[in-house]
């Protein structure tokens, strides 16, 4: 199990999602907020708190978003998921020169979802903190994303580059690009990955 941090855990959807998950015995929950508020939704859901750590906060935001990154340096927890704050808060909060958790110069968007009729996860990814990407900007997307995947045990993830046309226009810088991966790809620039593009959405699934 990790044991995974929520900040401000304030909202029914949220401690739903964390009743399932624990249920499903997939996370030891950590919730941050104000304790009378968080009792107050978890009992509306039929979330058992006793099987949850408390840090009860009542101040700001950002400082809710503070104390998540200290538990997450010192190894108290794995993950840290957004709760009732602003994204831009906790964004701001995590990547901070002072939060010393930004491990690389781009930090990139991972969504992973998994469906019950597939025995994989899938992942998207670049889900928009790197606007207009340029072709360097996309081999730090793709290298992140595949890392990711082989943290959660695929050795050999499998790629897709998402493309309006799955045909290779070398004018077209879209195309183009998908194109390019594919020759880093073949030539280990990612390791051991099954690279393919471009993609149309009905092929990449």
């Amino acid at each position: 199990k990790r044991r995974v941090l929520v900040v401000q855990a304030t909202g029914e959807l949220l401690l739903a999602a964390v009743k399932d998950a624990m249920e499903q015995g997939l996370v030891e929950p950590v919730l941050i907020g104000p304790k009378s508020e968080i009792t107050a939704k978890a009992s509306i859901v039929g979330l058992d708190l006793s099987a949850c750590e408390m840090v009860d906060h009542s101040g700001s935001d950002e400082e809710a978003v503070a104390k998540a990154v200290d538990l997450l340096k010192t190894g108290a927890v794995h993950f840290v998921m957004k709760g009732q704050v602003k994204t831009a808060t906790y964004l701001r909060g995590l990547l901070s020169s002072k939060a010393g958790i930004k491990a690389a110069e781009k930090v990139t968007h991972v969504a992973l979802a998994q469906a019950p009729y597939y025995h994989k996860i899938f992942g998207g990814t670049d889900g928009g903190v790197i606007r207009q990407p340029s072709f360097e900007d996309k081999v730090v997307i793709a290298d992140n994303g595949i890392k990711l995947l082989r943290l959660l045990g695929y050795e050999r993830p499998k790629v897709g580059c998402l493309c309006y046309s799955e045909v290779h226009d070398p004018n077209d810088p879209e195309t183009n690009d998908a194109h390019k991966l594919t020759e880093l790809a073949d030539k280990g620039r990612f390791g051991a990955v099954d690279l393919f593009g471009p993609l149309g959405y009905d092929m990449m699934f």
